[in-house]
């Protein structure tokens, strides 16, 4: 019997890694999994102007050493 759950649905599906964080662009949902907390805290975070990003095309990217500026900045200044 096998021990895959893909195998037991039929599914060519591949199996789910985890994101790089030693690369320095983190998409949204990366940088969101990164600083430990929602999708829609880092959206507004960006659209504020307290988390800087790029946008490259429809995406945002984030710059993972900007990431941890604004936890350092968190931390000194807790809301």
């Amino acid at each position: 019997m096998p021990h895959n759950i893909a195998a037991h649905r039929g599914s060519t599906t591949s199996v789910w890694t985890p994101p790089d964080f030693s690369a320095r662009g983190l998409r949204v949902q990366d940088a969101a999994r990164y600083l430990g907390c929602t999708v829609s805290f880092v959206r507004s975070k960006i659209w504020s102007g307290e988390l800087p990003a790029l946008l490259l095309g429809k995406r945002y990217v984030l710059d993972r050493l900007d990431c941890d500026r604004f936890l350092e900045k968190m931390k000194a200044n807790p809301v």
